[in-house]
């Protein structure tokens, strides 16, 4: 049979066998579910969320902050809108940036580096060693502070030698130094 009541208070347990359909539910303690929970609409939590196991989650919206206590494994792909802000040590196999890279301090590479393009250098760039396959083309003067080396020199205008020039060999307009003097 029914029971139609206004309100119906219970002291003991409540075992239904069939639907219970409650159109507003209120519960102030503890609610254990041996099987799933189907919700067809949206659920709002006021409080905390805690799921000790996997939680699938077709699409995330996330309007404040998230703390996590363990890594974050994405298998996709992450695409950020906005910046990204990594106060500890990012650890990248692979980067393609489309953009421009402003560097508040120093970057430091421990293995090699290829430009394909253009290396433009506004400051003072100190290098160890420099072993260039091709040519150099030079705007301003070249300073050495040491001895240059080289295996040839060609210089199609002025030399100005403020020390001593020595050589082994010095031909003048194609003619030895020592044939030049015999001459005068």
């Amino acid at each position: 049979g029914e029971i139609i009541a206004a309100s119906l208070d219970i002291s003991g347990n409540i075992d239904v066998d069939g639907v219970t359909n409650l159109d507003v539910v209120d519960i102030d303690g503890a609610v254990d579910m041996a099987t799933t929970l189907a919700v067809a609409g949206n659920v709002d939590f006021n409080g905390d969320l805690d799921v000790d196991g996997t939680t699938n989650l077709d699409v995330v919206d996330i309007d404040g902050a998230v703390d996590m206590a363990t890594t974050l494994a994405v298998a996709g792909n992450v695409d950020f809108n906005g910046d990204l802000d990594v106060d500890g040590t990012t650890n990248l196999d692979a980067v393609d940036i489309d953009g421009a890279v402003n560097m508040a301090t120093t970057l430091l590479v421990t293995g090699n580096v290829d430009f394909n393009g253009d290396l433009d250098v506004d400051g003072t760039t100190n290098l160890d060693v420099v072993d260039i396959d091709g040519a150099v083309d030079m705007a301003s003067t070249l300073a050495v502070a040491g001895v240059l080396t080289a295996a040839s020199l060609d210089i199609s205008g002025d030399v100005d030698v403020d020390g001593t020039l020595e050589t082994d060999a010095l031909t003048i307009a194609g003619v030895t130094l020592a044939e030049t003097i015999a001459d005068t």
